[in-house]
């Protein structure tokens, strides 16, 4: 099993031993003990040392490396290199189990890239991980756009949208005033001084008028809205001191209702 799901996120190319060697089926494992995949203390070593038969590396205990012969034979493009381990029971025969795969990549522009096999265990983690990253950043944006008021308990924040819907009508209504102006100026490219500082104070006329409509438009909202007007009268009831200013108060709602 991978140490880490960024094991077989890794890769690794030799240009140079390409350059000079042809790779095969039967070079391959030559190329990969170059890989920072291969582990230099495995049974492949200990054998290459003692200068005996490679096939003493079956009868040993411990990791060795072997090359897939049969998968390299159907598909020339791309190389199998299995990594094994070779454990002994107490009783029967030596027994091989594979602990990790590795295919280099025989044809193409990427010719010599080795890349890791990820087993299933590796694949789930990331998976799993990063599913898990994402589902976070959600809750986290739908938990800071949830607002509780006591007048309308949970509300949804829609802030953002709304600033910039306001912003782009601002935007067109000082549009249409300007080119209204336009028009009722007629031609407005007069080679004049005086004529180009008359339509720039004009034009901040315009922008002028556009904040006050806004302006009024917001404070017409705050005074229909119905929260705000019984929080409104609310206050002013805790703030009475006499009751002659509570009935003076009752009069006037009964003089706005009529």
């Amino acid at each position: 099993r991978m140490s880490s799901p960024e094991a077989f996120q890794m890769t690794w190319r030799f240009d140079n031993w390409i350059h000079y060697y042809d790779l095969n089926k039967h070079t391959a494992l030559d190329y990969f003990k170059h890989s920072p995949f291969y582990d230099t203390t495995c049974n492949n070593e200990i054998v290459l040392q003692q200068g005996a038969n490679i096939r003493r590396i079956f009868d040993m205990e411990g990791i060795f490396y072997e090359p897939d012969l049969k998968t390299s034979s159907k598909d020339p493009s791309y190389f199998v290199i299995r990594k094994c381990r070779n454990t002994l029971p107490r009783k029967g025969r030596m027994k091989a189990k594979i602990i990790a795969l590795y295919y280099i990549v025989g044809q193409g522009a990427s010719k010599g890239t080795v890349y890791a096999l990820p087993d299933i265990h590796s694949v789930l983690t990331y998976n799993l991980s990063t599913a898990i990253h994402y589902a976070r950043d959600a809750f986290a944006e739908l938990e800071s756009r949830l607002i509780f008021n006591r007048g309308k308990e949970y509300t949804w924040n829609h802030g953002k949208a709304e600033k910039e819907d306001s912003g782009v009508a601002a935007e067109s209504a000082l549009e249409v005033k300007k080119s209204r102006l336009k028009v009722a100026d007629g031609d407005n490219t007069v080679p004049n001084s005086s004529a180009s500082q008359g339509s720039t104070i004009k034009s901040m006329e315009i922008e002028s008028d556009v904040k006050v409509e806004e302006t009024k438009e917001d404070n017409s909202k705050l005074a229909t809205d119905p929260v705000t007007v019984q929080l409104v009268n609310e206050v002013l009831m805790a703030t009475l001191q006499e009751p002659e200013d509570e009935e003076r108060i009752q009069r006037r709602r009964s003089e706005q209702k009529v």
